[in-house]
C-alpha cells in the first residue's frame, strides 16, 4: 500500500507545505457538502481558504481548508469539498435561462463571481471550463435574482442531470469546471452478489409525501386552475394516460401568483415542476473493494444512472455521493438523507419568512382589516407552518430536491 501525499496551497497555489500519511478516509456528497478531517502529526502551516490536495493508491482529492485545530499529539485540519464556495447568495439574471443553456447559465454566474469580481483575492486563479452539454429552457425555480448557487446545482442534477466538477491541476495552477451531463450510460449493479461487502436500502414507507398531483391556483383569479401530473417516466403533464400515471393519486394544491414577466401556466408549470420532481427517492449505499472489477468504483461519477437489483426488486437511482475508508468505497445513491442538516432548516425558515411576508404585503392594501385582525392572520400563517421538531416525516424542498427525515424502511445487510 502506497502512502499518501498531503500538499497544502495558498490560493495562487503557492506550496505551503507537504506531509505523508498511511492512510485517509474521505468523503464526497454533492447533496450536502461533506466535512472532512485529517490528522497530521507535524506542524500544520495553513488556514481557513487554503487548498488542500490528498494523492495516494490510486485516489485523489481537492478541497479547502476550513478550520486547523491543534493538541498535543497532532494538527487537526477540517476541510470541504471546492463547491462550497458556490455554497452563498450571488445575483443572477433568470431571465437568461430563457435565452442560453443551463450550463452556460452557470458558467456565467461563476465568471461573474471568482473570475470578474474585480477582487483580486475573491478571484480563482486560472479558470477554464469545459461545458460538455446543453440544456435549453430549463426550470431552476429561481424565486427572484438572488438564490444560493448551491442549491440551484442540486436543482440541475436532480431534473436534469447537470453536474459541476471541479478539476484541479496543482502543477500548472488551474481549475477547470466541467459543467453539464456525464457521458456514461446507464449501469447495473446486482447487490446480492458476493463481491458487494454490505449494501443499506432506505424507501419513505409513507407515500403521503411523493405527489404526483398537482392542482395549481392562480392568486390573481382564483377561478382559473390547472392540473399536473408526474408520471411515470418522470415527466411533467397536464393531460397524461392514465396508463402512464403514478397510483395511488397522492396530490396538493398551491396558489401561484402571475406577474408582468411570467404568465399563469408558465408560472404553474415552474411550481409543479418543483413540487413533483425530486430526484431518485431512496437512499442506496453499496460498498464493494476499490479494485472490484463487476462494480468498478472508481469509474463512476457523480450523476451516473443505475438500475440496482436486490430480492428479485429493481431501484432506479442516481449516484450522488462517495465514501472512501482503507480499501473499500461506498456508492451513496438517491436523493434521500437521513439527517435534517442547520442548512435546511434555514431554508425552510427563509420560505417561511418570505410567505408571513407576503400575507403582510397582502393585507397592508387591504382597507378592511384592523390591526387585531392582520396580527391574527400573521399567526395563523406560523401556526399552518410545520414544526419541525415535531413532524416524525418532513419533506424539505431544497430547489428540486426534496430530503427527508424519515421513519423508512432501512435495510442494512
Amino acid at each position: 500500500m502506497s502512502l499518501y501525499n498531503i500538499e497544502l496551497f495558498n490560493h495562487d497555489f503557492s506550496c505551503i507545505s507537504h506531509y505523508q500519511i498511511d492512510s485517509i478516509s474521505y468523503e464526497f456528497d454533492y447533496l450536502s457538502l461533506s466535512i472532512n478531517k485529517i490528522q497530521l502529526p507535524g506542524a500544520v502551516k495553513a488556514g481557513r481558504g487554503d487548498y488542500i490536495h490528498l494523492e495516494g493508491d490510486s485516489d485523489s482529492f481537492f478541497g479547502i481548508v476550513e478550520n486547523v485545530t491543534e493538541s498535543d499529539t497532532f494538527f487537526t485540519i477540517i476541510y470541504k469539498p471546492f463547491l462550497s464556495l458556490f455554497d452563498t447568495d450571488m445575483y443572477m439574471n433568470r431571465k437568461k435561462l430563457k435565452e442560453i443553456s443551463l450550463e452556460q447559465f452557470i458558467k456565467e454566474v461563476i465568471q461573474d463571481y471568482f473570475e470578474n469580481s474585480g477582487d483580486e483575492l475573491q478571484n480563482l486563479n486560472a479558470v477554464e471550463y469545459d461545458l460538455e452539454s446543453e440544456t435549453l429552457k430549463a426550470q431552476l425555480d429561481i424565486e427572484s435574482n438572488i438564490d444560493n448557487l448551491y442549491d440551484l446545482l442540486q436543482t440541475a442534477l436532480n431534473r436534469y442531470g447537470v453536474i459541476v466538477e471541479t478539476v484541479v491541476n496543482t502543477a500548472e495552477k488551474k481549475i477547470t469546471f466541467q459543467i453539464g451531463k456525464i457521458n456514461q450510460e446507464e449501469k447495473t449493479i446486482e447487490a446480492d452478489l458476493p463481491n458487494v461487502i454490505s449494501k443499506e436500502f432506505t424507501t419513505a414507507s409513507d407515500n403521503k409525501t411523493m405527489l404526483n398531483k398537482l392542482y395549481v391556483i392562480n392568486e390573481n383569479n382564483k377561478k382559473e386552475i390547472l392540473i399536473y401530473y408526474l408520471t411515470k417516466s418522470g415527466e411533467v403533464k397536464r393531460n397524461p394516460l392514465n396508463n402512464e400515471r403514478l397510483t395511488p393519486v397522492m396530490f396538493d394544491t398551491v396558489f401561484v401568483r402571475e406577474d408582468e414577466e411570467t404568465a399563469f401556466e408558465q408560472a404553474a408549470y415552474e411550481k409543479a415542476l418543483a413540487e413533483l420532481t425530486t430526484g431518485c427517492n431512496n437512499l442506496i449505499r453499496i460498498t464493494v473493494l476499490k479494485e472490484d472489477g463487476l462494480v468498478n468504483p472508481a469509474a463512476w461519477q457523480i450523476g451516473r444512472y443505475a438500475r440496482i437489483l436486490k430480492d428479485g426488486q429493481e431501484y432506479q437511482s442516481v449516484l450522488t455521493g462517495k465514501e472512501y475508508t482503507g480499501q473499500t468505497v461506498t456508492l451513496v445513491f438517491g436523493s434521500i438523507r437521513r439527517e435534517l442538516t442547520k442548512k435546511i432548516k434555514k431554508k425552510q425558515q427563509k420560505k417561511l419568512d418570505k410567505k408571513v411576508k407576503d400575507v403582510e404585503n397582502r393585507i397592508e392594501n387591504m382597507d378592511t382589516y384592523n390591526k387585531a385582525e392582520i396580527d391574527n392572520k400573521i399567526e395563523n400563517v406560523h401556526k399552518n407552518c410545520w414544526d419541525v421538531k415535531s413532524v416524525p416525516v418532513l419533506p424539505v424542498t431544497i430547489a428540486a430536491n426534496t430530503i427527508y427525515l424519515i421513519q423508512g424502511e432501512v435495510v442494512v445487510e
